[in-house]
This record gives C-alpha cells, sequence and structure tokens, in this order.
C-alpha cells in the first residue's frame, strides 16, 4: 500500500524542512512525499529536487487548506495518507507501524510519541488513551501523527478549511460518528517538538473557540 506524507512548508527554517524529508527518506517504509510551498525562496530551491510533489502556492493559505490541495492531487486509487509536520521526527518505522494498522481494515489509526524541547532532548513518552467515540466527541486525543485513508475524503469530504488550528479534529469526529473505525496503536511512532510559538499555541483564543464549536456541533450525533 503507498502512503503519501503531506509537508507544508510554511513558517519554518530550511533546517526544519531538510531534516523533516530526510527522516521521511529514512523510514522502513519510504513514503511519496508531497509538499505545499512558496517557489520564492531557500526552501524551495533545495527542496525541489527531494520531494515527489511540490504544489507551488503565491501566498500562505491556511494549514488545512494546503492539506486539501495536495489530497485533491493525490492518484485516484486508495493510499494512506500521514502529515509530516517539519519539527516533528517520525520514529524509522513509525510509518510502517501506522500503515499495518489500516491494513488491518481500520481508517484512522495513531499511536504514542515522544514530547521533547528540541530534537536533541530526551523528551516525555505520551501514552494516548485507546479509542472512545464518546471521548472523540469532547475532545482531540489523536495526537500529531495519524495516518488515515484517503478514501476517508471521498465519503466525508475533505477538512474544513474555515478552521485555523481544529479542523483535523473537526474532520476526525466527521468521519467517527458516521462510521469510520478508529484505533490506537499502543507504541511510539515519533517525536513531537513543543514549541510556544506553534501553530495551536499562538492562537489560544481561536484554539478555545474551534473547540466549543466541534463540541456543540457533534455532541448528540
Amino acid at each position: 500500500m503507498e502512503v503519501a506524507a503531506i509537508i507544508s512548508a510554511y513558517h519554518c527554517s530550511v533546517d526544519d524542512v531538510l531534516g523533516c524529508i530526510r527522516n521521511l527518506r529514512e523510514q522502513t517504509l519510504s513514503p511519496h512525499i508531497w509538499m505545499v510551498s512558496q517557489e520564492a525562496g531557500e526552501i524551495g530551491r533545495r527542496c525541489r529536487e527531494l520531494v515527489d510533489f511540490n504544489v507551488i502556492t503565491p501566498d500562505v493559505p491556511g494549514l488545512y487548506a494546503a492539506w486539501n490541495m495536495i489530497i485533491r492531487r493525490l492518484p485516484e486509487e486508495e493510499c494512506f495518507i500521514t502529515n509530516a509536520n517539519t519539527d516533528d521526527r517520525k520514529d524509522p518505522e513509525g510509518i510502517q507501524k501506522l500503515a499495518l494498522a489500516l491494513g488491518l481494515g481500520n481508517d484512522l489509526v495513531y499511536g504514542d510519541y515522544w514530547k521533547v524541547d528540541n530534537l536533541h532532548a530526551e523528551g516525555v513518552r505520551i501514552e494516548r488513551p485507546g479509542y472512545s467515540i464518546e471521548d472523540m466527541r469532547t475532545h482531540c486525543f489523536i495526537g500529531p501523527m495519524p495516518m488515515w485513508r484517503k478514501s476517508l475524503h471521498d465519503r466525508f469530504g475533505l477538512f474544513d478549511e474555515s478552521y485555523v488550528v481544529a479542523g483535523d479534529w473537526e474532520f476526525w469526529v466527521r468521519c467517527a460518528v458516521r462510521g469510520a473505525l478508529v484505533a490506537h496503536i499502543p507504541e511510539v511512532v515519533g517525536s513531537y517538538s513543543y514549541r510556544a510559538g506553534s501553530l495551536e499555541h499562538r492562537n489560544k483564543d481561536i484554539a478555545c473557540m474551534e473547540r466549543d464549536k466541534i463540541r456543540r456541533l457533534y455532541e448528540s450525533s
């Protein structure tokens, strides 16, 4: 089964992007790398030959608009999708672990991860809870490194681009309440780099409003 890894290369350093690409290339199961970036600048020049496909944009789209750009361009046949945040790193077998779990018939899978202050710190293991549709309606426990079937978008639509921070959670809930099969892998699949200036943390008020909106939207689903 083919895996597509989506990189959104905005508001990040060249070293982070190159490190992310290198990490994906060194996976036991190496994915096809799809990137969204701006053509101008060092990132575009240095990464052009390193990725399988690069969508060039004249401006900086929202995160979910960037992901949707790639999803619309993926081949028609079924594949697995994962996001690749530029400052996070997958465990060498992380993509393979997630893909094997999807291969068992699941639609969306997630695993545990190390939370680090930088990529050189030892970090703390974050153990995600087992899947519960009741818990899914109240908070997003999927974590930063999910993998899902492309066919979920054929069944339930794309990410809602009106969200700034919580669009991934909204999509996970949308799929779950309509019958998607979700599973947790009790294994580490990568390292999450905590940054106070990340999209979520620099938009705390928006994040709270979006989470409240999602809870109201799906509380009785």
